[in-house]
């Protein structure tokens, strides 16, 4: 009898202090999620406030990442990210969109719970860019973080080199100017007068999680 409540003893603990692992854990488990919610709306705050102060902007609004076409951007011509839109804003096409400190692509149309962004590297979209010695309209190459354009400058007279900056050229009314976009990559001669930039953006969709869209008003459907 004695063995036999020893034994009865002993599997009760065992199972008390099961549950109260299990409780350690959830609680554990909790605080963790509610450290990082408080982290994530901090971090938010800070973008937004980042974004102000360097667009001279206050009509900006958040959107949280939902999706990318990963297989098009890894692969093909089509670069496309999907945000979330929960207030069913209805937003004009061609809004810049910016992520961490630097433009990223422009809102391509708003259906349902989601805003389509078209991305800088999307082959179909094209971009007014400018260094410190040219002009020129970059296309993307439909590659992760990649844009070239072409300018009428032999490779042996234009004055730039692998690292300069690249930024927006402000033409065409969509973007602000002087924002950093990317750096030269590559220089690569075409013709005797022809030379080909190719840039790498330096915002990555694959890294953030929130974004910004510039716009006058937003109206709720």
């Amino acid at each position: 009898n004695s063995v036999f409540e020893l034994l009865n003893s002993k599997q009760i603990l065992l199972e008390t202090n099961k549950e109260l692992q299990d409780q350690l854990s959830k609680l554990q488990t909790k605080e963790f999620l509610k450290r990082e919610n408080i982290e994530q709306q901090t971090n938010v705050i800070n973008f937004y406030q980042d974004l102000v102060k360097i667009f001279d902007n206050n009509h900006i609004q958040l959107f949280k990442i939902a999706s990318i076409d990963l297989k098009n951007y890894l692969c093909c011509s089509s670069h496309r990210l999907f945000l979330k839109n929960p207030n069913h804003y209805v937003l004009e096409k061609n809004l810049p969109v910016f992520a961490g400190k630097s433009f990223i692509g422009q809102t391509e149309k708003s259906w349902m719970n989601f805003v389509e962004v078209i991305l800088f590297s999307d082959t179909a979209h094209v971009l007014p860019i400018k260094s410190d010695v040219f002009y020129c309209d970059a296309r993307g190459k439909g590659k992760p973080l990649q844009m070239s354009c072409l300018i009428n400058f032999s490779q042996s007279k234009l004055n730039s080199q692998i690292g300069d900056p690249i930024f927006t050229s402000g033409l065409g009314g969509v973007f602000n100017s002087d924002i950093q976009v990317g750096t030269i990559e590559n220089i690569k001669s075409i013709s005797i007068d022809e030379t080909e930039i190719s840039i790498k953006l330096i915002a990555d969709p694959l890294k953030e999680n929130f974004y910004g869209i510039m716009g006058n008003k937003f109206n709720e459907t």
